[in-house]
């Protein structure tokens, strides 16, 4: 698991499951700030944007189904902060 932080973000208790996916993958928030707005992005490998997504759920499920096999990442933004997560699609 490949992880891109800076000091300081509130993303320890993210998750991302199953990893690999197939059909969809979760990211599930288990943090106090889960009432905040965060945006999920998905980007291929070398950093196009293929969807994204807001919500404050504490789980947000990413549709895989339409993508290749391979390696992509999750961009979670909240509060101005981000973290940059790998999720493998089979």
């Amino acid at each position: 698991d490949v992880r891109v932080t800076c000091s300081g973000l509130p993303f320890d208790a993210i998750s991302i499951q199953p990893n690999p996916a197939e059909q969809s993958f979760t990211v599930v928030r288990e943090d106090d700030a889960s009432e905040e707005e965060v945006t999920i992005n998905l980007l291929r490998i070398d950093g196009t944007q293929i969807s994204s997504t807001k919500s404050k759920s504490k789980k947000i499920e990413i549709e895989s189904e339409r993508l290749q096999p391979g390696a992509y990442l999750v961009e979670i933004i909240a509060n101005g902060k981000r973290e940059i997560r790998r999720v493998v699609k089979d």
